[in-house]
């Protein structure tokens, strides 16, 4: 049995968006592994809201939660740096413990991700973000 991540997002621009669906580009025969990869795009997604949807005309506090938002996200095994920030490509797993790097497209100005699901046979594994 395979399993890949399905991934349901807004998209759009100044004037319009559209709901989407993708599919992550790699695919898992061991749960555990797209288990691991689905709970990356969580915390990569969740990191990445947190430090850039915040205003420049930012307050102290509001700058001294991104800046610790950045620290905690520089410490994870999906992270990756560009330029002294957190880049919108994420590290995930393949079945033969080779990391991965691609740039979800629900990271942007416009995007929203909705939801990222592990799809098979077995639709046991489910996230829904607001």
């Amino acid at each position: 049995m395979t399993f890949r991540i399905l991934c349901t997002y807004e998209t759009g621009n100044s004037f319009n968006k559209e709901q989407d669906t993708d599919y992550i580009p790699i695919t898992w025969e061991k749960i555990e592994v797209a288990r691991d990869s689905l709970r990356r795009v969580a915390e990569h997604y969740r990191a990445f809201r947190a430090i850039h949807t915040r205003s420049y005309c930012r307050s102290q506090e509001e700058k001294a939660e991104q800046d610790k938002a950045l620290k905690e996200a520089s410490t994870k095994e999906w992270y990756v740096d560009v330029y002294g920030e957190i880049g919108g490509s994420i590290i995930i797993k393949t079945d033969n413990g080779k990391d991965y790097q691609f740039w979800p497209p629900w990271i942007g100005y416009f995007e929203r991700l909705f939801t990222a699901e592990i799809v098979s046979d077995h639709r046991e594994d489910r996230m829904v973000f607001s």
